[in-house]
């Protein structure tokens, strides 16, 4: 490769660049399982501890539900993920996460049933769910 001044100029290294890429993305795969161990720890304790509870303010004030809140935007695709196998009280934190935003109508609040049906959609929708 040559400039404009007919100096010989050194071929870009794609190599390096592609070993970048690599590298990028691995570090990217080694913090999302990471955060993935995360949240099943800590979705195990809270669902273990709070199994007995009839308060839902008891149940989302739970130190490990406030952790996985804690963690921010990422938690929602692995909230999600749960909620999709049994429906739980995860509706505060995925509210929190998407900044205050709820799909779920208001005549819906409360049914269990609907509120899930209506996260998984807007997860499927907003690329959190596949």
């Amino acid at each position: 490769v040559t400039n404009m001044e007919g100096l010989l100029l050194p071929s870009p290294d794609i190599t390096t660049m592609e070993e970048i890429n690599v590298v990028e993305s691995s570090d990217e795969n080694a913090e999302q399982s990471a955060l993935e161990k995360k949240f099943k720890e800590l979705s195990q304790k809270w669902k273990a501890e709070t199994g007995g509870y009839s308060s839902v303010g008891s149940i989302v004030m739970h130190p490990a539900y406030l952790e996985i809140i804690s963690h921010g935007e990422a938690m929602i695709p692995f909230i999600l993920k749960d909620l999709q196998k049994k429906p739980s009280h995860w509706f505060i934190a995925l509210k929190t996460l998407a900044k205050n935003y709820s799909p779920v109508k208001p005549e819906d609040a409360g049914n269990i049933k609907k509120m899930t049906e209506a996260w998984l959609a807007w997860g499927k929708a907003n690329g959190k769910l596949s």
